[in-house]
């Protein structure tokens, strides 16, 4: 009879049985809890560094090598602990090996389905390990399918690879040129069911997922161990094709901007306050991971490296791993962008890389001391509100947050600005009360055409290339955008940006992305013939230059107005005929010419009666084209609604507005690289003078562009 007061048992936890201490056998127990550890009522044994120290000799492979991490937790999200007894049924089994050789084996990667379908199960027969995480596979395959019967699948999944870890155990203490081609089958299949065990419900903490993470990392490293050692052997025998590998052939354009994006880290830990420590062993990752890139195969790139670079990165960088480092963090960041491209193709690596990335970007990297892939700030020249004019209320912030490269929206990319080209309307929208006030996000930063390089990129896009000269501008169809190209960052759209044609400068293509393209859309280029003539009100400014050129391009007769210090200047565009404001009516000498003009431009607003007074001088079916914005919106909207007996004018009037894409801005820098149109520049202003340009532009007195100059190229 057992003593009273005294209660033996066998069912405590693994880890108090080794240590010889009572374990209350509460799920986890206190023992554990209280040590941190993994408890194994709750979780399915895993290769860690402990069992494996215990059973392995010396000279045994460690599928961790000399690492201590905490063992998968198999059991997250059902309640049903895997134990060591057979799974119920052998009919069960039976319906799980159909479905595998007829289903799941046709979706494993690497190889061809008869060596999944046929082989494998072949050498499962002596191997009962490997037999196990087959039947395992096939389970959390079911799962997945049948989200109804997904429980049960989930349980029989994991006692089924409960019962292959052990096995494998077992083997691994004497690897043998036999046995090495079951481990290695198996070792590869557990791979697989670790990803599908950890994945297999959505949601979770940080804390978790890297845990998941790095225990999924001992699995593949515990292959490569194996793989190493036995390479030959293993390379001809049955498997011999999942490690017979392709040259890389230039890759994907994920792979490609993976490469071109690790500089930037590299750049972050160099400009960075970081431990040199934890710079070495970051840095040691990083080029690993670009070297995976590089060494991945040609049939599944995205795969191979998510299998390989967690096989060729140092002990030290997965400490930093364990202890959450953000310079860690990040590197992970980048790798989880390769196991979504992974997951869209294989079933169990569905949702790992965006729940994993999701997770460290509402953890860590939203926070204010986040790391940026760049640098921790920028410089940007912003304003919060504006009291009298734009210019007086910029401040130069030498500490402003960038844009988040690793947030980025889909098909845009994070460019560092060169040039930026400024325009009136940055300073006109602002300033309006109702605009400023309501489109306006502030702290923001003026400034829409740029010239600049591209550090980071989200799109498929492969004809561009991180680092590349680019040129465009950004748009305002809602609201001004909160980064604009008077910061050293902005985000721009893929499809408002080119590549900078050869023989163009950075200072010159900065100048076309408003004033070009307003000029390039807004002429009606199927009704302007040889010979039409078009008067343009405003010829030697940002807009005006461009104007005339186009015009002439396009074979019409010009006529145009400008101040006595521009008149040379618009003459050497090509205008025909210039008209010098300050020594002329402008508006006497138009209506003596009578109803000659096709095509009237306004590209700077004054005097306010032109456009009533276009009669005169336009043609009956003549067009007026407002591109300069007026004082009063109201009248700007009377103009384009009113007809003519209600107070409109008497000619056709229309708004120009601007569509900023990249076909138009390619056919404008060709004609700029063919010498066809050339870019008129007033002054270039340094970085820290912007405020000035601003104020030169006010006055209207530029004979062509204005340009900041915001960082050497």
């Amino acid at each position: 009879m057992a003593r009273i007061g005294h209660k033996k048992s066998r069912n405590g936890c693994s880890r108090c049985k080794q240590r010889k201490v009572k374990c209350d056998e509460r799920r986890p127990c206190g023992v554990c809890i209280k040590r941190g550890l993994s408890c194994s009522l709750i979780s399915s044994p895993s290769l860690d560094s402990a069992s494996l120290k215990g059973q392995v000799s010396p000279n045994a492979i460690s599928f961790i090598g000399t690492e201590d991490v905490q063992p998968l937790n198999f059991s997250k999200g059902t309640s049903i602990a895997p134990k060591c007894q057979r799974p119920s049924g052998w009919t069960e089994d039976l319906g799980l090996m159909s479905h595998y050789a007829s289903i799941t084996s046709a979706t494993l990667p690497g190889a061809n389905r008869r060596v999944w379908q046929i082989e494998i199960p072949k050498v499962g027969v002596a191997y009962p390990f490997l037999m196990h995480q087959i039947l395992a596979v096939s389970a959390f395959h079911l799962a997945r399918l049948n989200p109804s019967e997904r429980q049960e699948y989930l349980s029989r999944a994991l006692q089924h690879q409960h019962h292959a870890i052990c096995g494998i155990r077992g083997e691994v203490a004497t690897v043998t040129p036999r046995n090495c081609h079951a481990l290695f089958a198996g070792s590869s299949l557990l791979f697989i069911g670790a990803f599908a065990a950890c994945a297999r419900t959505s949601g979770g903490n940080l804390e978790q997922k890297v845990n998941d993470l790095l225990g999924v990392f001992v699995l593949v490293r515990g292959v490569n161990s194996i793989l190493n050692l036995f390479k030959d052997v293993i390379r001809n025998g049955t498997f011999g094709e999942f490690i017979e590998c392709n040259s890389y052939a230039g890759g994907t354009g994920l792979l490609s901007s993976l490469v071109e994006r690790l500089h930037l880290i590299t750049e972050s830990l160099d400009a960075g306050k970081v431990d040199h420590v934890v710079k070495a062993q970051a840095g040691e990752a990083i080029f690993a991971l670009g070297e995976s890139a590089g060494r991945a195969s040609t049939a599944a790139p995205e795969l191979n490296v998510a299998i390989i670079w967690p096989m060729i990165i140092k002990d030290g960088f997965l400490q930093l791993i364990r202890d959450r480092h953000p310079a860690a963090l990040v590197v992970i960041a980048h790798y989880c962008t390769v196991l979504h491209a992974v997951g869209s193709k294989f079933w169990f690596l569905e949702n790992w890389g965006h729940e994993m990335l999701d997770a460290i970007v509402e953890v860590h990297l939203l926070h204010s001391e986040r790391p940026s892939l760049l640098s921790a700030n920028m410089q940007a020249w912003q304003y919060t509100a504006i009291k009298d004019t734009l210019e007086s209320s910029l401040t130069l912030n030498e500490k402003a947050t960038p844009p988040d490269a690793l947030s980025l929206p889909q098909d845009h990319a994070l460019v560092q600005v060169t040039t930026a080209g400024i325009n009136p309307v940055e300073y006109k929208l602002p300033e309006a009360p109702l605009y400023g006030k309501f489109m306006v996000q502030p702290p923001a930063s003026p400034g829409l055409d740029f010239c600049g390089r591209i550090k980071a990129k989200n799109t498929i896009n492969d004809s561009l290339k991180e680092d590349q000269l680019v040129f465009g501008a950004l748009s305002i169809a809602s609201k001004f955008p909160k980064f604009g190209t008077l910061g050293q960052l902005i985000v721009a759209p893929i499809s408002q940006l080119t590549v900078l044609p050869e023989g163009v400068a950075p200072d010159d293509a900065a100048t076309v992305g408003t004033a070009g393209m307003t000029v390039y859309q807004s002429l009606p280029q199927d009704l302007i013939k040889h010979g039409s003539k078009i008067f343009i009100n405003g010829g030697s400014g940002g807009v005006g230059s461009f104007t005339v050129q186009f015009a002439k391009a396009l074979g019409a007769t010009v006529t145009t107005t400008c101040s006595t210090a521009n008149v040379q200047l618009c003459h050497s565009l090509g205008a025909d005929e210039v008209l010098d404001y300050r020594n002329v009516d402008v508006m006497g000498e138009l209506k003596k010419k009578g109803q000659i003009f096709d095509l009237a431009i306004d590209n700077v607003g004054t005097p306010d009666g032109l456009y009533e007074q276009s009669h005169h001088f336009l043609k009956p079916d003549g067009t007026f084209l407002q591109v300069a914005m007026q004082k009063s919106l109201l009248s700007m909207l009377r103009r384009s609604l009113l007809p003519s007996r209600l107070g409109g004018g008497k000619r056709q009037y229309r708004l120009v507005r601007v569509n900023i894409n990249s076909k138009d801005l390619q056919q404008v820098g060709q004609w700029m690289a063919q010498g066809k149109v050339r870019a008129v520049i007033d002054e270039k202003f340094e970085w820290k003078e912007a405020p000035k340009a601003y104020k030169k532009l006010r006055l209207g007195r530029t004979a062509g562009k204005i340009v900041v100059r915001v960082r050497h190229a």
